[in-house]
This record gives C-alpha cells, sequence and structure tokens, in this order.
C-alpha cells in the first residue's frame, strides 16, 4: 500500500506584477517556490510506496510565473509525482494522507495538523523564523537536510531504496 503525501505550494506570479506595485523583495518568489518542490521531488526519489500528490490553490491565470507552471506541468504527471483538480476540497485529500507538506505559512497545514496527520512547514531557504506565531506551533523544517532527515524517521528507513 502506498503512503500518500500531500504537498501545499503557494502559486508565484510573475516578477513584472510584483514590480508594477512596486512591492520589495519577497518570501514568495518562484525561485523560493522552485526550490521546495526540487526539494520535495528530490527527497522521496529515494521512497518506494509513496504517491506525492500537489494540490494547487487555483487554476492557472495571467499572472501566474510561467516559470513555475512549466515546472509544476513538467515534474507532477507520473505515477510517483502528480497533482489533482484545484477544486478538489483539501480536506478530502488531507483525509487520505500519511503526511502533509506545507509551503509556510498556508492554512492547509491547521487543518492537516487537526485532523492528526504529520504535517510540517518546509522552509527551503531556511529564513522562516522557527518562533514566527504564523506557525501555530507546527513544526518548522527548514533547508534540504533537515527535511531529508526528517522524511528518512518517519519513513523509517525501511520505504528508502
Amino acid at each position: 500500500n502506498k503512503k500518500i503525501v500531500v504537498v501545499f505550494d503557494i502559486q508565484t506570479v510573475n516578477e513584472n506584477y510584483y514590480r508594477k506595485l512596486g512591492l520589495p523583495d519577497r518570501y514568495i518568489t518562484t525561485s523560493n517556490m522552485l526550490k521546495f518542490h526540487k526539494d520535495v521531488i528530490r527527497v522521496f526519489h529515494k521512497i518506494k510506496n509513496v504517491n506525492v500528490i500537489l494540490k494547487r490553490k487555483r487554476f492557472q491565470t495571467s499572472f501566474q510565473d510561467p516559470k513555475y507552471l512549466n515546472f509544476i506541468r513538467e515534474n507532477y504527471k507520473s505515477e510517483k509525482y502528480s497533482q489533482i483538480h484545484p477544486q478538489v476540497d483539501p480536506i478530502e485529500i488531507i483525509n487520505q494522507c500519511y503526511l502533509s507538506i506545507n509551503f509556510p505559512p498556508t492554512s492547509t497545514a491547521k487543518i492537516s495538523n487537526f485532523q492528526k496527520k504529520h504535517t510540517i512547514y518546509y522552509d527551503p531557504s531556511k529564513t522562516v523564523d522557527p518562533h514566527d506565531k504564523s506557525l501555530s506551533g507546527i513544526k518548522l523544517i527548514r533547508g534540504y537536510d533537515g527535511l531529508e532527515s526528517y522524511i528518512n524517521k518517519l519513513f523509517h528507513n525501511n520505504d528508502v531504496k
């Protein structure tokens, strides 16, 4: 039986949109989001008996960064890595999952935690303050080495190739 890992990200907007708004540096950038996904894909590459499912919040829009969208299309289209329709209720997939990996500070982590699922926020850039109140006490994993260590322990090394 394969374990389901559900991934909740934040869809990034193209940089020109932010420039027009005059917004300063941000945490939710395409480069940070791509690192989030690349790390998740890399860490599960060596784990057997797992399905990694991306649940995006919204349909594709003209404001979203095409680099982000192309990466998602190319990497979440196999049996092991897939995505589900944005209109699927997140609670539906959370109820089926073993682990919920969330980009901070998405509310889906709070739902997953409430449902008593293994739940983490993953910060690929190691810039989120572990004491940030918006994390609501949910475990924060910072950087790839931390993610790899957590996943190997959670999957008890017996599902590792």
